[in-house]
């Protein structure tokens, strides 16, 4: 993991993990943990397992991966985004745009479900044809044309 990652952010470190570590074990050195931090940029798991051998406290930086990231990130900014964006476009969207785009969402849900079906009705294997059963208007009507069919059902 390069450095110039965990500076923009984008890669998963294990800071604040690191400042509950520091306030439990060693309060006085809450200043150095930045520096500490900066040290060890990128090389996370040799600056974990120094500290935990260290204050023997093993296990206290299993799972930091899952805490932040790129994906964390862009979940905090999709979030923001999408509360603010939804204030101001509700207070400065025109109606005529808003009622605009709600039609676009429910046509384009409506085509979406309608190839979905047709993609699924594609790709389903056929079903085997069953032989035997007993049609409703009897036997004598099996292997006639409609038009047979029809002439006999009006006698």
């Amino acid at each position: 993991m390069q450095p110039t990652l965990v500076s923009l952010g984008l890669a998963a470190t294990p800071k604040s993990r690191m400042k509950l570590f520091y306030e439990k074990h060693n309060p006085e050195k809450m200043s150095d943990v930045e520096v500490i931090f900066q040290k060890y940029a990128g090389d996370y798991k040799t600056m974990t397992r120094k500290l935990e051998s260290k204050y023997q406290d093993h296990g206290f930086f299993l799972g930091w991966e899952q805490d932040g990231g790129l994906a964390d990130a862009q979940a905090k900014t999709y979030k923001f985004v999408a509360e603010v964006g939804g204030k101001y476009y509700q207070k400065y969207m025109p109606w005529q745009i808003r009622q605009g785009v709600l039609t676009l969402k429910i046509k384009a849900e409506y085509y979406w479900k309608k190839a979905y079906k047709q993609v699924d009705k594609w790709t389903t294997p056929a079903k085997p044809k069953t032989s035997g059963g007993s049609s409703a208007k009897g036997s004598s009507s099996k292997g006639k044309s409609r038009r047979e069919r029809n002439s006999q059902a009006r006698d």
